[in-house]
């Protein structure tokens, strides 16, 4: 938990879009290798695409 707790605070901190879309996908690979296989992470890589997205048309 503790890394999970670090990738929390590097988002808060992050900033751009593409900095806090690249803390999302640390945070997924994290959560998909060492947490739980039922996390919903189709929804957590979707609020990621959409961060990215955003960072691109700005």
């Amino acid at each position: 938990m503790r890394e999970l707790d670090r990738y929390t605070n590097r988002f808060e901190e992050a900033e751009s879009l593409r900095d806090k879309a690249d803390v999302m996908n640390w945070t997924l690979n994290e959560l998909a290798c060492n947490i739980t296989p039922n996390l919903r992470l189709d929804l957590i890589a979707s609020a990621q695409a959409e961060l990215v997205r955003a960072d691109t048309m700005e």
